[in-house]
């Protein structure tokens, strides 16, 4: 017995561009997700380093600070990638 699909089914061949479609969107939020958790993650580094009570000198401090700087510009470097191939 063959079954007709109802009047609201789409056939394979319309979805495809449509799961696409959701698809580029779906990236494009998760990078945009990436990059705020990659500017969360140096702002808050950099906070938690100079208000954190110790005795670590100054320059110790300034050379931990910048792996909160390299890190996320590389993340956002690659994330901006993606955002422009949409």
């Amino acid at each position: 017995m063959r079954r007709t699909p109802s009047r609201g089914c789409t056939s394979q061949s319309e979805r495809k561009p449509r799961a696409g479609a959701i698809l580029k969107s779906m990236q494009k939020v998760a990078t945009r997700v990436f990059i705020t958790a990659s500017v969360l993650f140096g702002v808050l580094g950099i906070v938690n380093l100079f208000t954190e009570p110790g005795e670590d000198t100054l320059l110790f401090k300034l050379f931990i600070s910048t792996v909160f700087v390299i890190l996320p510009s590389f993340a956002l470097s690659i994330a901006g990638k993606y955002l422009n191939k949409s």
